[in-house]
């Protein structure tokens, strides 16, 4: 979904092709102002001053407290009183799943769809929060209704494209044999910390350095 300040949708790194289509369709000059940054470097010198932190706790991490130390203003949005919200400078109550409509997708791939069975005890959906915020900010976001933005996804996002609702994304993602001689798979045990900030975490889940360099040299062909 492009969280990832390394990628925009679809995986997309500075200089490829897709990128400029994707510029055309939000109308910003994505060639040229997508440049990603080391984002742990910048809070380690202190040059990021103001942090949004959106349902997330960092600080549940021994190793995310130096990291946010220089930063001076923290504004988070949470449904808990986590550890970061008790540090923040401003907490905005979001809504939780059950106060929300949209779509979810698995671990296994799967998008599920959510409808609201209560209205948000806060006042405002996480969207109307995140559509306040950039407002403030002097943008419009737009679109702002689920469907529209689910639309935009398919769109956006070449691994969403067709896809429905209880669908998986990435069919052709996998196939029904492993790169090995026998078409077997090795499954190797990883132990890392699952907090939120943890370093390590970051290329098993992201790095397209992973596979090769921590899977493929361990296989027995």
């Amino acid at each position: 979904m492009g969280v990832d300040s390394r990628y925009l949708p679809g995986l997309l790194r500075p200089g490829q092709p897709a990128v400029e289509r994707l510029g055309k369709m939000w109308g910003v000059p994505l060639q040229r102002i997508f440049q990603p940054l080391d984002l742990a470097a910048k809070l380690k010198k202190g040059e990021i001053k103001a942090l949004l932190v959106f349902g997330e706790d960092p600080l549940a991490s021994a190793q995310a407290g130096g990291l946010l130390a220089k930063v001076k203003f923290k504004l988070v949005a949470d449904f808990f009183l986590t550890a970061t919200a008790a540090e923040a400078d401003v907490v905005l109550p979001m809504s939780s799943p059950l106060e929300s409509s949209g779509t979810f997708t698995a671990c296994d791939r799967r998008v599920q769809r959510s409808a609201a069975l209560v209205l948000p005890a806060a006042g405002k959906t996480n969207l109307e929060i995140m559509a306040a915020l950039a407002a403030k900010l002097g943008m419009e976001l737009t679109p702002t209704a689920p469907d529209e933005i689910f639309d935009e996804i398919g769109r956006a996002n070449p691994y969403y494209q067709g896809v429905e609702t209880g669908a998986f994304w990435g069919r052709t993602l996998f196939l029904d044999t492993f790169a090995t001689g026998s078409g077997k798979g090795k499954f190797l045990p990883v132990t890392i910390d699952s907090a939120t900030c943890n370093r390590e975490k970051q290329p098993l889940l992201a790095s397209e350095n992973y596979l090769q360099f921590k899977i493929k040299n361990k296989l027995v062909v």
